[in-house]
C-alpha cells in the first residue's frame, strides 16, 4: 500500500515569504498545518583559490598536519542567504559530468590540482550557484 501522495509547492520567485501546509489524514477532521519557505535562491561563490598546501598560511591544525609534497588547499568562500552551503563540486572543465562532490568546508585539501580546476557549490534546499574558476592563491610575504 503506498501511503504518500505527491504535491509540489507553488512558486513564487525569490521571495521568501511562508507559505501554509495544511493536511488532513483519512476521514479525520483534525487538521495539521506547517509553515514552509521555498529556496529558490542559488547560493554565490565569491572566491576560489588553490595553493600548494606547504605554501598556504592560516590553515588550521588538521589541515596542518597534512602538508606534505604535491598537497594542495583548496580554499572556496560561498554563501547562501536561506538554507546554508551544504556541498562544494569541483572539476576540472565547467561540467559536471567528471566532477566530484563534497561536503562544503572552506579550505579542502587535495592530492592534486588537477580536479580542482573549477568549483560551484550547492545550498540545503539543491540550488547550485554557477561555476568559477579557480585562481592560485596569492603567496604573501
Amino acid at each position: 500500500m503506498d501511503t504518500s501522495i505527491p504535491w509540489k509547492l507553488s512558486e513564487s520567485g525569490s521571495e521568501r515569504l511562508p507559505k501554509t501546509v495544511y493536511v488532513r489524514f483519512g476521514s479525520s477532521s483534525q487538521t495539521f498545518t506547517d509553515d514552509i519557505i521555498l529556496d529558490q535562491t542559488a547560493p554565490t561563490t565569491s572566491a576560489a583559490t588553490i595553493a600548494q598546501a606547504s605554501s598556504a598560511r592560516g590553515v588550521t591544525a588538521s589541515l596542518a598536519a597534512s602538508k606534505k609534497k604535491g598537497r594542495y588547499t583548496l580554499r572556496v568562500t560561498a554563501k547562501d542567504k536561506l538554507s546554508g552551503v551544504k556541498r562544494l563540486q569541483l572539476a576540472p572543465t565547467r561540467s559536471a559530468k567528471r566532477a566530484s562532490t563534497v561536503t562544503y568546508k572552506r579550505a579542502i585539501v587535495l592530492k592534486s590540482a588537477a580536479k580542482a580546476k573549477w568549483v560551484r557549490v550547492f545550498d540545503r534546499a539543491g540550488n547550485a550557484s554557477k561555476w568559477r574558476a579557480v585562481k592560485p592563491a596569492k603567496h604573501r610575504r
